[in-house]
């Protein structure tokens, strides 16, 4: 923090008013030394950042439908805890399925449900607003017919992760892998078999292709949809190029959110990271010495979060 201290000279005729004014001013120079920051930092913002065709359009569905009524979203619609405060806010709030009444309106949310999920949602008697992306849907759909014509059926993905639960129980005894090392140590398991093979919608290419190519190795044939979300992958590539440009890397999103998590590994891979989920984790500290300060959201993250963000950053620059 930078203090100038203007004082004219008639200021200074009175000894008490002379020694009152040093004291301030050795306070003051003391403050600007240990908080120091910089003030010609360039803020540059990754081209392909923030919410995805998905995530807008569930919470589309979800403000079109709030008004009077039993009103839910079947879980959190998307993993981001400020959108959710504000759907929240205009009365739609998370249930589970035990507590679903009869005539309530249930929105599913944007990673989707099992078929056995959604089956019991609707034998509950409650109206239902299928808010689940439709790349995720064709994750489902893709593995389904794979299932359907023999194959054993391998997901890139976290077991953990609703869309790959939603995923994982509709099917037959699928096998979920997160990573390469993981396809490596189920050789033996699936050596000489028919495999089809499927990925969460948030995975990157390089854990894909990966993946992919050991499975070509050992398996007898190898059925591929390659359902990573397009704007997934330029959402990654997109974030690597600021990276690369920046000094420090902001990754602006919920902490539990696949998207964003693989954003500020990717990141961290190329410069210094900070995965934030809003501007009240922003640490001035963090630019001291940065010239260059990169800046990209996950899916989730709508535009007013990194919109804060910024204007956080530029005030920083003027302290």
């Amino acid at each position: 923090m930078e203090y100038l201290l203007i004082l004219k000279q008639e200021h200074w005729i009175s000894s008490k008013a002379c020694l009152l004014c040093r004291i301030i001013f050795r306070i003051l120079s003391r403050l600007s030394k240990s908080i120091t920051l910089p003030n010609k930092m360039e803020i540059i913002l990754a081209k392909n950042k923030g919410m995805c065709f998905g995530v807008r359009r569930a919470l589309d569905l979800a403000f079109k439908a709030a008004g009077p009524g039993r009103i839910y979203t079947y879980g959190p619609l998307v993993h981001n805890k400020d959108v959710v405060k504000d759907l929240e806010d205009k009365g739609i709030s998370i249930t589970e399925l035990d507590d679903i009444k009869q005539g309530d309106l249930i929105i599913i949310r944007a990673h989707g449900v099992s078929d056995k999920e959604l089956d019991a949602i609707k034998k509950k008697g409650a109206e239902v607003i299928d808010a689940t992306c439709p790349f995720v849907s064709k994750v489902k759909k893709d593995a389904k017919e794979m299932q359907e014509k023999g194959f054993r059926v391998v997901m890139l993905g976290q077991k953990d992760h609703p869309e790959i639960r939603g995923i994982a129980e509709s099917l037959r005894d699928p096998i979920i892998i997160s990573s390469t090392e993981d396809a490596r140590e189920m050789k033996q398991e699936i050596k000489d078999k028919r495999i089809g093979f499927v990925s969460q919608t948030t995975q990157s290419e390089k854990s894909f292709n990966g993946v992919l190519e050991v499975l070509k190795d050992v398996c007898a044939e190898v059925d591929v949809s390659n359902t990573i979300c397009n704007a997934t992958s330029e959402r990654q590539e997109s974030a690597k190029r600021t990276a690369s440009e920046s000094d420090i890397m902001l990754v602006v999103g919920d902490k539990r959110s696949a998207n964003t998590n693989k954003l500020a590994e990717l990141c961290s891979e190329i410069t210094e990271t900070r995965h934030i989920e809003n501007v009240s984790e922003l640490r001035p500290e963090w630019f001291k010495g940065m010239k260059t300060a990169g800046i990209t959201a996950g899916a989730s993250t709508p535009d007013w979060i990194v919109d804060e963000v910024v204007d956080r950053l530029k005030q920083i620059q003027q302290i």
